[in-house]
């Protein structure tokens, strides 16, 4: 009988590490593509531009219509948004959401690096560029919390504590910006 459970605890170990192999693989954005989209952006002349985007945040969806002149700051025709780090999303701002978004790794540790009970797994990351003027029309980011099973951290609070982490408790994220509309002005 303990033979048997041995087994099939291995068995679950090795197939919950092949499912998160296949999960970072598909959380994986190709980089190349930014850096030719960012020289297709600045290139293209559009200094003065109008965009108008769709942000889902956390369960809300919001709205920016902004006007961009070259020097100045941003100027919101329209801003349902509210949290800080929306305030203005300009195009140099989309490609610094990509690029952050991009170097997050597909699993990571929560709370900390430090104690690695339970992890953030990214099930999707997904930025499309305009093929003609190169700046981001999607920024795409889901992920979800779970056990550690493979960190000697989940196993040691499992062993002091009496029973597993609860890693239940932080919400999945889904992030989505869109651009509805880039005019040049």
């Amino acid at each position: 009988m303990q033979r048997r459970i041995f087994g099939l605890t291995v068995f679950g170990v090795f197939g919950m590490a092949l499912c998160l192999s296949l999960l970072t693989a598909m959380a994986a954005v190709p980089q190349g593509s930014r850096e030719s989209a960012s020289q297709r952006w600045s290139v293209s002349g559009y200094r003065n531009y109008r965009v108008s985007l769709r942000v889902e945040y956390r369960g809300t969806t919001c709205f920016q219509q902004l006007e961009i002149h070259t020097g100045d700051i941003p100027r919101a025709i329209r801003n349902t948004c509210d949290a800080v780090w929306l305030d203005a999303l300009s195009v140099p701002e989309l490609f610094d959401l990509a690029r952050q978004i991009e170097g997050v790794p597909a699993i990571r540790c929560i709370p900390s690096n430090l104690s690695c009970i339970c992890q953030r797994v990214f099930s999707a990351r997904q930025i499309d560029y305009d093929q003609a003027l190169g700046y981001p029309t999607l920024i795409l980011s889901r992920s979800y919390v779970q056990p550690n099973w493979t960190g000697v951290d989940f196993w040691e609070n499992l062993i002091t504590k009496g029973g597993p982490a609860n890693c239940g408790g932080a919400a999945p994220r889904r992030l989505t910006v869109q651009v509805l509309a880039l005019t040049k002005m």
